[in-house]
Protein backbone atom coordinates (compact mmCIF):
# COMPACT_ATOMS: atom_id res chain seq x y z
CA UNK A 1 0.00 0.00 0.00
CA UNK A 2 3.09 2.82 1.01
CA UNK A 3 4.39 1.28 -2.21
CA UNK A 4 1.31 2.48 -4.48
CA UNK A 5 0.81 5.37 -2.15
CA UNK A 6 4.40 6.65 -2.95
CA UNK A 7 4.43 6.13 -6.62
CA UNK A 8 1.33 8.66 -6.66
CA UNK A 9 2.50 10.91 -4.76
CA UNK A 10 5.84 11.37 -7.48
CA UNK A 11 3.26 10.99 -10.47
CA UNK A 12 0.99 14.01 -9.29
CA UNK A 13 2.31 15.90 -6.13
CA UNK A 14 6.09 16.06 -7.24
CA UNK A 15 8.10 19.32 -9.73
CA UNK A 16 8.27 16.23 -12.16
CA UNK A 17 4.33 15.08 -11.58
CA UNK A 18 3.19 18.90 -12.10
CA UNK A 19 5.09 19.39 -14.94
CA UNK A 20 3.87 16.03 -17.06
CA UNK A 21 0.09 16.66 -15.96
CA UNK A 22 -0.60 20.68 -16.15
CA UNK A 23 1.78 20.58 -19.57
CA UNK A 24 -0.67 18.10 -21.29
CA UNK A 25 -3.44 20.30 -19.50
CA UNK A 26 -2.00 23.71 -20.37
CA UNK A 27 -1.86 22.34 -24.19
CA UNK A 28 -5.29 21.13 -24.36
CA UNK A 29 -6.47 24.98 -22.99
CA UNK A 30 -4.15 26.20 -25.41
CA UNK A 31 -5.67 24.34 -28.48
CA UNK A 32 -9.22 25.02 -27.57
CA UNK A 33 -8.82 28.49 -27.13
CA UNK A 34 -7.46 28.72 -30.64
CA UNK A 35 -10.05 26.74 -31.78
CA UNK A 36 -12.28 29.46 -30.30
CA UNK A 37 -10.65 32.47 -32.05
CA UNK A 38 -10.89 30.69 -35.61
CA UNK A 39 -14.40 30.14 -35.23
CA UNK A 40 -15.50 33.74 -33.50
CA UNK A 41 -13.55 35.09 -37.24
CA UNK A 42 -15.48 32.86 -39.40
CA UNK A 43 -18.79 33.85 -37.50
CA UNK A 44 -18.10 37.08 -38.38
CA UNK A 45 -17.07 36.61 -41.50
CA UNK A 46 -20.36 35.12 -42.49
CA UNK A 47 -22.23 37.73 -41.17
CA UNK A 48 -20.32 40.15 -43.09
CA UNK A 49 -20.79 38.45 -46.06
CA UNK A 50 -24.61 38.03 -45.27
CA UNK A 51 -24.85 42.02 -44.79
CA UNK A 52 -23.60 42.33 -48.08
CA UNK A 53 -25.90 40.15 -50.23
CA UNK A 54 -28.97 41.33 -48.31
CA UNK A 55 -30.51 44.61 -49.08
CA UNK A 56 -29.17 44.63 -52.33
CA UNK A 57 -31.89 46.42 -54.88
CA UNK A 58 -31.85 47.67 -58.73
CA UNK A 59 -31.88 51.15 -59.39
CA UNK A 60 -35.42 51.69 -61.67
CA UNK A 61 -35.24 54.00 -64.67
CA UNK A 62 -36.44 57.76 -63.39
CA UNK A 63 -35.25 59.64 -66.57
CA UNK A 64 -37.60 61.46 -68.16
CA UNK A 65 -40.57 61.37 -65.35
CA UNK A 66 -41.24 64.03 -63.19
CA UNK A 67 -39.23 64.44 -59.14
CA UNK A 68 -42.97 63.80 -57.57
CA UNK A 69 -43.11 60.41 -59.51
CA UNK A 70 -39.18 60.02 -59.11
CA UNK A 71 -39.80 60.77 -55.12
CA UNK A 72 -42.48 58.15 -54.52
CA UNK A 73 -40.89 55.58 -56.74
CA UNK A 74 -37.41 55.43 -54.82
CA UNK A 75 -38.94 56.11 -51.35
CA UNK A 76 -40.60 52.81 -52.14
CA UNK A 77 -37.48 50.97 -53.12
CA UNK A 78 -35.66 52.45 -49.51
CA UNK A 79 -33.43 54.98 -51.58
CA UNK A 80 -32.50 57.96 -51.28
CA UNK A 81 -32.88 61.43 -53.66
CA UNK A 82 -30.57 63.75 -54.66
CA UNK A 83 -31.45 66.95 -56.95
CA UNK A 84 -29.35 68.73 -59.39
CA UNK A 85 -31.01 71.41 -61.31
CA UNK A 86 -30.13 72.39 -64.41
CA UNK A 87 -31.77 74.77 -67.13
CA UNK A 88 -33.15 73.04 -70.37
CA UNK A 89 -34.91 74.60 -72.78
CA UNK A 90 -35.89 71.56 -74.84
CA UNK A 91 -37.16 70.00 -71.01
CA UNK A 92 -40.54 70.67 -69.05
CA UNK A 93 -39.98 72.40 -65.87
CA UNK A 94 -39.26 69.70 -63.06
CA UNK A 95 -39.07 66.45 -65.42
CA UNK A 96 -35.57 64.02 -64.61
CA UNK A 97 -32.99 64.57 -67.30
CA UNK A 98 -30.40 62.02 -65.98
CA UNK A 99 -30.34 60.07 -63.31
CA UNK A 100 -27.32 58.41 -61.35
CA UNK A 101 -26.21 55.44 -60.86
CA UNK A 102 -28.04 54.42 -64.09
CA UNK A 103 -31.44 52.70 -64.04
CA UNK A 104 -30.21 48.78 -63.57
CA UNK A 105 -27.49 49.06 -61.29
CA UNK A 106 -27.70 46.97 -58.36
CA UNK A 107 -27.24 49.40 -55.01
CA UNK A 108 -27.59 48.98 -51.37
CA UNK A 109 -30.52 50.32 -49.68
CA UNK A 110 -30.82 53.94 -48.59
CA UNK A 111 -27.97 54.74 -51.56
CA UNK A 112 -28.41 58.81 -52.70
CA UNK A 113 -29.62 58.29 -56.40
CA UNK A 114 -28.43 62.22 -57.99
CA UNK A 115 -31.30 63.11 -60.55
CA UNK A 116 -30.41 66.08 -62.93
CA UNK A 117 -33.33 68.42 -63.15
CA UNK A 118 -34.91 70.51 -65.47
CA UNK A 119 -35.67 73.70 -63.89
CA UNK A 120 -37.18 75.20 -66.53
CA UNK A 121 -36.84 76.91 -69.70
CA UNK A 122 -35.40 80.23 -70.62
CA UNK A 123 -34.64 81.83 -74.06
CA UNK A 124 -32.75 84.65 -75.56
CA UNK A 125 -34.61 84.28 -79.18
CA UNK A 126 -37.86 83.46 -79.35
CA UNK A 127 -37.92 80.09 -80.23
CA UNK A 128 -40.06 78.45 -83.55
CA UNK A 129 -43.06 76.67 -82.53
CA UNK A 130 -44.46 76.05 -86.20
CA UNK A 131 -45.12 72.22 -87.11
CA UNK A 132 -45.40 71.27 -83.12
CA UNK A 133 -48.67 70.05 -81.55
CA UNK A 134 -50.52 72.99 -79.35
CA UNK A 135 -50.75 70.50 -76.02
CA UNK A 136 -46.73 69.99 -76.26
CA UNK A 137 -45.89 73.86 -76.98
CA UNK A 138 -48.26 74.93 -73.79
CA UNK A 139 -46.03 72.81 -71.83
CA UNK A 140 -43.39 74.62 -72.50
CA UNK A 141 -44.96 78.03 -71.77
CA UNK A 142 -45.62 76.54 -68.22
CA UNK A 143 -42.35 75.25 -67.43
CA UNK A 144 -40.06 78.59 -68.35
CA UNK A 145 -38.17 79.64 -65.33
CA UNK A 146 -37.83 83.21 -64.58
CA UNK A 147 -34.70 84.96 -64.73
CA UNK A 148 -33.37 88.30 -63.87
CA UNK A 149 -32.99 90.64 -66.86
CA UNK A 150 -34.40 88.26 -69.51
CA UNK A 151 -37.87 88.34 -70.57
CA UNK A 152 -40.50 85.16 -70.52
CA UNK A 153 -42.58 84.15 -73.48
CA UNK A 154 -46.42 84.52 -72.71
CA UNK A 155 -49.43 82.96 -74.57
CA UNK A 156 -51.58 85.53 -75.18
CA UNK A 157 -53.87 84.21 -78.10
CA UNK A 158 -54.51 81.04 -80.38
CA UNK A 159 -56.46 81.78 -83.10
CA UNK A 160 -58.14 78.27 -85.49
CA UNK A 161 -58.54 78.80 -89.01
CA UNK A 162 -58.98 75.63 -91.35
CA UNK A 163 -55.64 73.99 -93.24
CA UNK A 164 -54.29 70.58 -94.59
CA UNK A 165 -51.68 70.36 -91.10
CA UNK A 166 -52.94 67.92 -88.54
CA UNK A 167 -55.75 69.15 -85.96
CA UNK A 168 -53.78 71.03 -83.27
CA UNK A 169 -50.93 71.83 -85.29
CA UNK A 170 -49.28 75.52 -84.94
CA UNK A 171 -48.74 76.45 -88.63
CA UNK A 172 -47.74 80.18 -87.48
CA UNK A 173 -46.76 82.42 -84.94
CA UNK A 174 -46.12 86.18 -84.36
CA UNK A 175 -43.10 87.03 -83.35
CA UNK A 176 -41.64 85.50 -85.76
CA UNK A 177 -38.47 82.68 -84.32
CA UNK A 178 -35.08 83.88 -83.42
CA UNK A 179 -36.59 87.46 -82.39
CA UNK A 180 -34.35 88.46 -80.05
CA UNK A 181 -36.28 88.05 -76.28
CA UNK A 182 -35.08 91.01 -73.80
CA UNK A 183 -38.65 91.63 -71.67
CA UNK A 184 -41.43 89.57 -71.34
CA UNK A 185 -43.29 89.04 -74.91
CA UNK A 186 -46.57 87.86 -75.68
CA UNK A 187 -47.14 85.34 -78.32
CA UNK A 188 -50.12 85.07 -80.91
CA UNK A 189 -50.52 81.54 -82.42
CA UNK A 190 -52.26 80.06 -85.54
CA UNK A 191 -53.25 76.89 -85.49
CA UNK A 192 -54.88 73.99 -87.63
CA UNK A 193 -58.28 72.98 -87.18
CA UNK A 194 -58.36 71.07 -90.21
CA UNK A 195 -59.42 70.89 -93.68
CA UNK A 196 -63.22 69.73 -92.91
CA UNK A 197 -63.73 71.09 -89.46
CA UNK A 198 -67.68 71.33 -88.83
CA UNK A 199 -68.91 74.13 -86.36
CA UNK A 200 -70.91 73.46 -83.59
CA UNK A 201 -73.98 75.43 -82.75
CA UNK A 202 -73.75 75.49 -78.84
CA UNK A 203 -77.31 74.39 -76.99
CA UNK A 204 -78.33 75.59 -73.87
CA UNK A 205 -77.07 73.55 -71.44
CA UNK A 206 -78.65 75.76 -68.50
CA UNK A 207 -79.69 73.39 -65.64
CA UNK A 208 -78.65 70.25 -67.15
CA UNK A 209 -75.71 68.02 -65.58
CA UNK A 210 -71.90 69.66 -66.66
CA UNK A 211 -70.26 66.27 -67.35
CA UNK A 212 -73.05 65.86 -70.34
CA UNK A 213 -72.46 69.08 -71.72
CA UNK A 214 -68.08 68.54 -70.81
CA UNK A 215 -68.57 64.83 -72.49
CA UNK A 216 -70.67 67.05 -75.99
CA UNK A 217 -68.08 69.59 -76.67
CA UNK A 218 -65.05 67.36 -75.91
CA UNK A 219 -66.42 65.60 -78.52
CA UNK A 220 -66.82 68.27 -81.13
CA UNK A 221 -63.17 69.27 -79.97
CA UNK A 222 -64.27 72.12 -78.21
CA UNK A 223 -61.80 73.15 -75.23
CA UNK A 224 -64.14 73.74 -72.11
CA UNK A 225 -63.37 75.46 -68.99
CA UNK A 226 -65.60 74.97 -65.96
CA UNK A 227 -66.28 77.27 -62.97
CA UNK A 228 -67.42 76.26 -59.82
CA UNK A 229 -70.26 78.23 -58.26
CA UNK A 230 -72.12 78.28 -55.10
CA UNK A 231 -75.65 77.60 -55.77
CA UNK A 232 -78.86 76.09 -53.92
CA UNK A 233 -78.36 72.60 -52.99
CA UNK A 234 -80.27 71.48 -56.15
CA UNK A 235 -78.48 73.07 -58.54
CA UNK A 236 -75.40 71.02 -57.16
CA UNK A 237 -73.10 69.31 -60.63
CA UNK A 238 -75.60 71.86 -63.45
CA UNK A 239 -74.61 74.07 -65.39
CA UNK A 240 -75.83 77.63 -64.24
CA UNK A 241 -74.85 79.98 -67.25
CA UNK A 242 -72.11 79.63 -70.29
CA UNK A 243 -70.51 81.19 -72.24
CA UNK A 244 -70.37 81.64 -75.24
CA UNK A 245 -73.95 81.60 -74.91
CA UNK A 246 -76.56 79.05 -76.69
CA UNK A 247 -77.19 79.67 -80.62
CA UNK A 248 -73.39 80.80 -80.86
CA UNK A 249 -71.70 78.62 -84.09
CA UNK A 250 -67.94 77.78 -82.66
CA UNK A 251 -65.12 75.74 -84.05
CA UNK A 252 -62.81 72.96 -82.98
CA UNK A 253 -60.72 74.33 -80.04
CA UNK A 254 -62.49 76.89 -79.39
CA UNK A 255 -63.32 77.62 -75.81
CA UNK A 256 -66.67 77.76 -74.15
CA UNK A 257 -66.88 78.35 -70.39
CA UNK A 258 -69.93 76.13 -68.22
CA UNK A 259 -70.21 78.22 -64.43
CA UNK A 260 -71.06 74.55 -62.12
CA UNK A 261 -73.60 74.60 -59.06
CA UNK A 262 -71.53 73.73 -56.11
CA UNK A 263 -74.28 74.25 -53.49
CA UNK A 264 -73.96 76.45 -50.57
CA UNK A 265 -71.10 77.82 -48.36
CA UNK A 266 -69.31 75.21 -46.23
CA UNK A 267 -66.00 74.09 -44.44
CA UNK A 268 -65.24 71.29 -47.02
CA UNK A 269 -66.59 73.16 -50.63
CA UNK A 270 -66.97 70.84 -53.78
CA UNK A 271 -65.74 72.07 -57.03
CA UNK A 272 -66.34 70.95 -60.34
CA UNK A 273 -63.21 69.90 -62.42
CA UNK A 274 -62.22 68.66 -65.95
CA UNK A 275 -59.22 66.10 -65.98
CA UNK A 276 -58.18 65.41 -69.72
CA UNK A 277 -55.84 63.36 -70.90
CA UNK A 278 -54.19 62.69 -74.19
CA UNK A 279 -52.89 58.62 -74.87
CA UNK A 280 -49.71 59.36 -76.51
CA UNK A 281 -47.99 57.25 -78.87
CA UNK A 282 -46.70 53.63 -77.27
CA UNK A 283 -45.31 50.33 -78.42
CA UNK A 284 -49.05 48.80 -78.98
CA UNK A 285 -52.63 50.08 -80.44
CA UNK A 286 -54.90 49.46 -77.41
CA UNK A 287 -53.63 50.89 -74.41
CA UNK A 288 -55.29 50.01 -70.73
CA UNK A 289 -55.73 53.81 -69.30
CA UNK A 290 -57.00 54.22 -65.33
CA UNK A 291 -58.04 57.59 -64.07
CA UNK A 292 -57.90 57.40 -59.89
CA UNK A 293 -59.37 60.03 -57.87
CA UNK A 294 -58.81 60.83 -53.87
CA UNK A 295 -61.02 62.96 -52.33
CA UNK A 296 -62.90 63.47 -48.82
CA UNK A 297 -60.53 60.49 -47.61
CA UNK A 298 -61.98 58.21 -50.55
CA UNK A 299 -60.38 56.77 -53.59
CA UNK A 300 -62.77 56.34 -56.49
CA UNK A 301 -61.78 54.98 -60.13
CA UNK A 302 -63.33 57.91 -62.58
CA UNK A 303 -62.38 56.00 -66.04
CA UNK A 304 -60.42 52.23 -66.80
CA UNK A 305 -60.76 51.14 -70.15
CA UNK A 306 -59.07 50.37 -73.77
CA UNK A 307 -57.80 53.61 -75.37
CA UNK A 308 -56.12 53.58 -78.48
CA UNK A 309 -52.94 56.14 -79.27
CA UNK A 310 -53.33 59.54 -79.27
CA UNK A 311 -57.26 59.36 -78.46
CA UNK A 312 -58.28 61.72 -75.38
CA UNK A 313 -59.90 60.77 -72.38
CA UNK A 314 -61.92 63.47 -70.50
CA UNK A 315 -63.44 63.06 -66.92
CA UNK A 316 -65.48 65.64 -65.58
CA UNK A 317 -66.24 65.18 -61.65
CA UNK A 318 -67.71 66.98 -58.78
CA UNK A 319 -64.44 66.92 -56.14
CA UNK A 320 -64.78 67.89 -52.34
CA UNK A 321 -62.11 69.53 -50.23
CA UNK A 322 -58.59 68.55 -51.32
CA UNK A 323 -58.24 66.32 -54.27
CA UNK A 324 -55.89 64.25 -56.21
CA UNK A 325 -55.98 62.10 -59.41
CA UNK A 326 -53.76 59.58 -60.90
CA UNK A 327 -53.61 58.13 -64.32
CA UNK A 328 -51.61 55.00 -65.06
CA UNK A 329 -51.11 53.89 -68.03
CA UNK A 330 -50.40 50.31 -69.44
CA UNK A 331 -50.39 49.85 -65.69
CA UNK A 332 -47.73 52.53 -65.23
CA UNK A 333 -48.29 55.48 -63.20
CA UNK A 334 -48.00 58.78 -65.74
CA UNK A 335 -49.57 61.36 -64.04
CA UNK A 336 -49.73 62.19 -59.91
CA UNK A 337 -51.33 65.56 -59.38
CA UNK A 338 -53.66 67.86 -57.44
CA UNK A 339 -57.25 69.19 -58.29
Amino acid sequence: MSHFLKKIKQRYFTRDGDTLYFGALKRIVFIFIIFLFFLAIGILTWIKFIQRQGGKIKVPRITGISVLQAAEILQKRRLNLKIIPVIKNNVPKYNIVQQNPAAGTTVRENRVIEIVVSSGQIFSRMPSFIGKSLFKVKQLFMGQKQIQGMGKVILQKITYVPSDSPINTIIAQTPNPETPIKNDVPVYLVVSNGMNHKTFILPDYSNKYFYRAVKELTFNDIYVVVKSIQSSQDKVGKVLSQTPARGIRVSPGQRVTLNVGTGAKSKVPSRAKIISYIVPKTGQSDNDVKIVLSDDGYDRILFQGSVKNGEKVVQAVMVRGSARYKIFLNTKLVRDENL
